[in-house]
């Protein structure tokens, strides 16, 4: 299968083919939470391409009783992209109705009342908890039960920019579990440009490296990529955690990106076998960037044209 016609499929499975996709963009006023990008939508795809396989390949583990999916940053559920019309399915929603895998138990957190209201409203069933308020401190009333023998949990950390506080991850570090998180390196490195500068965020830095190191560890810091190295490496320091693999999220292919980390507390020093998905997934992405989803979703969502056309160019060359 070529890459575009990966795609084709992989963005259907998330919009025009999807039942929640159409109810979210039914003549009812939902709440959505704006991204600022069609990148964005890559990152969709990669929770509805990496979930499913992630729950087959833990269901095969005798030693696991229940599976869970925590979403620390959950939003209302549905998100809009700048300059689209239509609303698509945020992470909440991808987990629960874009994938034909099921975990056990489901824990959305945000910290606006709203959002909470419509994930309650949006998803109904008995497996999903719902908790309003700061994460870092909301995910306490969960950990008894996430430390539990035989319960193992994806993860899903989709911050803005520093809003995970490390001491969070090192919380996290003490339970079975694995995580995804969004490490948008592009914003923390403007705010470590803006504290050099100008002696800005120093507490919202302090909190996301957990301490006050990187002051002096980040001095001469040039680049998005420095940002995430830096912090992968005080995952597998601090916090525990394997060294982690990764997807790169393309805003543009020469410009900045942003990055998915994955880190696992599985086996004995061995590479987790699911992230033998991350490595399939970022070959067939590493040729899309933001611009290049915009077009298709422009082309083929936005507009309902057919998913057979690309751009407007049908002999541009994409992949």
């Amino acid at each position: 299968m070529d890459e575009y016609e990966w795609l084709k499929r992989r963005v259907k499975l998330i919009t025009t083919d999807n039942p929640i996709y159409k109810k979210i963009n039914s003549e009812n006023d939902y709440i959505s939470t704006f991204r600022p990008g069609a990148w964005t939508m890559l990152k969709e795809l990669l929770l509805a391409y990496y979930a499913p396989q992630y729950i087959t390949i833990l269901r095969k583990r005798d030693w696991i009783n229940e599976l869970c999916y925590v979403d620390l940053f959950a939003g209302s559920g549905v998100i809009t992209l700048k300059n689209l019309g239509k609303n698509y399915l945020g992470s909440p929603l991808i987990v629960k109705y874009a994938i034909k895998k099921n975990f056990d138990k489901y824990y959305f957190f945000d910290n606006d009342e709203g959002n909470i209201n419509q994930l309650k409203d949006l998803i109904q069933d008995k497996d999903s908890s719902f908790f309003y308020g700061d994460s870092n401190i909301e995910i306490d009333r969960i950990l008894p039960e996430l430390s539990k023998q035989g319960v193992h949990s994806l993860i899903f950390i989709d911050p803005f920019a520093t809003e995970i506080k490390f001491d969070t991850i090192r919380k996290l570090s003490n339970i079975g579990c694995d995580l995804m998180i969004n490490v948008a390196a592009e914003e923390v490195k403007r705010a470590v440009d803006q504290y050099y500068s100008q002696n800005w965020n120093t507490n919202a830095l302090d909190g996301f490296f957990g301490g006050e190191k990187w002051k002096t560890d980040l001095a001469n810091i040039a680049s998005d990529k420095e940002i995430y190295d830096y912090y992968a490496q005080k995952i597998v320091e601090e916090a525990g955690k394997k060294r982690p693999s990764s997807t790169t999220i393309y805003k543009t292919l020469n410009g900045h990106h942003y990055y998915i980390l994955f880190t696992s507390t599985w086996g004995n020093g061995e590479r987790p076998k699911f992230f033998n998905i991350i490595d399939d997934f970022n070959k067939h992405i590493e040729n899309i960037d933001g611009n290049r989803m915009m077009k298709f979703i422009e082309n083929n969502i936005e507009n309902d044209n057919t998913l057979d056309r690309f751009a407007d160019d049908k002999n541009e060359k994409l992949f």
